[in-house]
C-alpha cells in the first residue's frame, strides 16, 4: 500500500480522506483503498479488471463533474486489450470513478484508454483545474513512452458534466534531443497559476532527463463575428463604382461590407490584436481555371487582410 497516494472527501465528514494504490494487490490485479481521513480505517476499496495492469499505479482527485463531489481517477498503465488480429497488445487505461454519494463512486463508461503501443498511458495523472474556463475541471494525463520516437507525451482531457471527454482536447510532445531518455510526462504537477495570470499551468518531468518543464495556461478569448452586405442583393445593372485598369477606366457594380468582431473572455488583457481575412467569392477559387467574381475596389484583389485592435470586453469594426 502506498505506491501512489492523494486525499480527497468522500465520506461527507468535512475532514479529507487518503486514497492509496496498490498495483501488486489481490493477486497483481491491483486495488486502491480509501481510508477514512479520521481514523485512516479502510471505508472502500476498488479492484483493477486485469492481473498485471498495474492498477493503482498511479491516483487523483478532482471535482471533474462540478457537482461538488470529489472524483476519483485510477491509473493502469499497463492495460492490455485484444487487437483485431487476436494478439495482446500493451494500451495502458485510465479509470475515471464519479462520485454521486457517500461512499457511492460510479465508474464513468468508456474507460479512457490509450491508442499507442507501450506508451505507458496513465502512468501519471494532474488535476489541472479548469483550463479553458468553462466551469469544469480539466485532466492531464501521461504517457511517458508515447509520441514519435516514443520520447513521451501529455494528453490534455477536459471535464463535463458527465466526466472526462473521451478525446483529449491537446497532446503536448516533450521537445528533447534525441540523445535524451524517454519519459516526458513521468511525473506531472497541475492546478497552480505560477504567472498570476488567472490560468492554471502545467509542470511536466522526465525521469532520466534531468530537465522539467512548465507549460503556461493562456487566456481563452471568446469571440463573435458579423458581416453586413449593403445592399444585400447586387444589380450588375447598377454600377456606382470605377476602378482603373491601366489607362482604361470601368464602371462596376459595387456593395459595402461591414465587419465587427465582440471579444470576450476572463483574465484578458484590456487590448487584444486580431488578424483579420475577409475572402470574396472563394468557393470559386476551388473550381479548375475558374475566375473570381468580386474585388475589393481599393487592391482589385479577392483577399482583405487587416489588423483589427480590439478592446477586452468590447468590439472593434
Amino acid at each position: 500500500m502506498g505506491y501512489s497516494v492523494t486525499a480527497g472527501e468522500f465520506t461527507e465528514d468535512n475532514v479529507e480522506d487518503f486514497v492509496a494504490g496498490i498495483p501488486k494487490g489481490n493477486w497483481s490485479h491491483g486495488l486502491v483503498s480509501i481510508l477514512n481521513g479520521t481514523d485512516l480505517t479502510k471505508v472502500k476499496t476498488f479492484s483493477g479488471e486485469q492481473m498485471g495492469s498495474y492498477y493503482g499505479y498511479s491516483v487523483a482527485t478532482t471535482d471533474i463533474n462540478n457537482d461538488g463531489r470529489m472524483d476519483l481517477l485510477v491509473g493502469a498503465p499497463m492495460f492490455m486489450m485484444w487487437d483485431t488480429d487476436g494478439r495482446l497488445e500493451e494500451r495502458g487505461r485510465v479509470y475515471v470513478y464519479l462520485q454521486r454519494g457517500l461512499l457511492d463512486l460510479q465508474p464513468q463508461q468508456p474507460h479512457l484508454t490509450g491508442t499507442e503501443l507501450y506508451a505507458r498511458f496513465g502512468s501519471s495523472i494532474a488535476p489541472l483545474g479548469d483550463l479553458n474556463q468553462d466551469g469544469f475541471n480539466d485532466v492531464a494525463i501521461g504517457c511517458p513512452f508515447g509520441g514519435e520516437d516514443q520520447q513521451g507525451v501529455v494528453h490534455i482531457y477536459n471535464g463535463h458534466s458527465g466526466g472526462l471527454h473521451e478525446k483529449p482536447s491537446q497532446v503536448i510532445s516533450g521537445q528533447w534531443a534525441s540523445a535524451l531518455p524517454a519519459s516526458f510526462g513521468f511525473t506531472l504537477r497541475g492546478n497552480k497559476d505560477l504567472d498570476m495570470n488567472g490560468y492554471p499551468d502545467l509542470i511536466v518531468g522526465a525521469f532520466g532527463a534531468d530537465k522539467a518543464v512548465v507549460y503556461r495556461g493562456r487566456p481563452i478569448v471568446n469571440t463573435s463575428v458579423t458581416l453586413v452586405v449593403h445592399p444585400a442583393m447586387i444589380n450588375p445593372e447598377e454600377k456606382h463604382c470605377v476602378i482603373t485598369r491601366g489607362n482604361e477606366t470601368i464602371a462596376v457594380s459595387c456593395v459595402n461590407l461591414s465587419f465587427c468582431l465582440l471579444a470576450n473572455g476572463k483574465h484578458l488583457p484590456d487590448n487584444l490584436a486580431f488578424r483579420v481575412e475577409v475572402q470574396l467569392d472563394r468557393l470559386k477559387q476551388k473550381q479548375r481555371g475558374a475566375v473570381r467574381r468580386a474585388l475589393f475596389v481599393d487592391s482589385q484583389q479577392p483577399t482583405l487582410i487587416r489588423s483589427l485592435p480590439v478592446p477586452a470586453w468590447g468590439g472593434g469594426c
